[in-house]
């Protein structure tokens, strides 16, 4: 355990190769970049709203805290997390951004936190590895793309040190849908510098894709589970559906034309498999528009969006 100040840093091994850390890191720069070039009120009201339930949620709670996957923390109430526990343990698997976050934080708050170095997923070294072997090996793409498939099922978890303890207070938010997005995201990098076109599955191997992303989603609600203690609470949100919109005027949620409503896969198995796991003590939801860069009719400014479904809930273990 290295400490920068009165920070705690914990060391871990190897957590993928060079070019997954890569892809990684890039990743975030560019979500960073987006979130802060988009106009404020199409995440801050998101940023906002999400605060606020991560407080809700662990009102009366003390002791140790847990916050899986948090990125930059611009949806995450760091001061309120240092105020409220004794020690907070933040993890992900790129902590640039998280730990210029906690440096503008006031002094004394910033020697409750602990910042860990890991892969959620728990497996990325091995698929990295493995998928790098291949192109090594200078396989042709359809037997490359075909052992990837083959591979996803086989892989196992490694252990992680924020895994050794139990917390009063667990949050995920927005990280189940994205560990699957790491995955395929990094496997479309290194297929497009090594072939020159992107990681596409056969239409056949849908179904195999779905089940081994539901998995991944299945996986990390069980591991929030018995992260938590008997007597403590999770904080879990992610998006399952979206629409394509035209945006009109006034408000975000009631002021727009629906195009099209995309169900984003395994929805349903995951919501259904969170309320298997725990108990749920209290739930909500918000869209969250962004624009993209096409215009309907720009006299009337009506302007196409993407606008995401949040689904926030509040789990306890019994």
């Amino acid at each position: 355990m290295a400490a920068i100040g009165s920070l705690k840093i914990i060391d871990q091994n190897v957590l993928a190769t060079e070019a997954m850390i890569e892809y990684v890191r890039a990743d975030s720069d560019e979500l960073i970049s987006d979130k802060e070039t988009t106009p404020d009120p199409f995440y801050q009201d998101h940023f906002r709203r999400t605060k606020e339930a991560i407080c809700r949620a662990f009102e009366g709670l003390k002791r140790r805290a847990l916050v899986v996957g948090v990125g930059a923390a611009q949806d995450i109430p760091l001061e309120e997390l240092a105020m409220t526990f004794d020690k907070v343990r933040l993890v992900d698997i790129d902590l640039r951004y998280i730990r210029k976050a906690i440096e503008l934080l006031p002094e004394e708050l910033q020697g409750k936190f602990e910042l860990e170095e890991a892969d959620i997923c728990g497996f990325l070294a091995e698929l990295s590895q493995k998928a790098e072997e291949l192109i090594a090996e200078k396989v042709a793409y359809r037997e490359f793309v075909k052992r990837i498939l083959d591979l996803l099922p086989t892989l196992r978890k490694e252990k992680y040190a924020y895994q050794e303890n139990e917390y009063d207070f667990v949050c995920s938010a927005l990280v189940g849908s994205q560990i699957g997005g790491v995955v395929f995201g990094y496997l479309d990098a290194i297929s497009k510098r090594a072939y020159g076109v992107p990681f596409v599955p056969p239409e056949r191997k849908d179904h195999e894709i779905a089940r081994f992303m539901n998995n991944i989603q299945i996986d990390h609600l069980k591991e929030l589970f018995q992260l938590t203690r008997p007597d403590g609470r999770v904080y879990f949100a992610d998006h399952y559906s979206l629409k394509k919109v035209v945006f009109l005027r006034g408000d975000m949620e009631t002021s727009t034309e629906e195009l099209e409503r995309i169900p984003l896969p395994g929805a349903q198995e995951v919501q259904a498999a969170a309320q298997q796991i725990f108990c749920v003590l209290s739930k909500e939801y918000w869209n969250w528009g962004l624009p993209t860069d096409e215009w309907i009719e720009k006299k009337l400014r009506a302007h196409k969006f993407i606008v995401y479904k949040i689904s926030s809930f509040v789990f306890s273990r019994h």
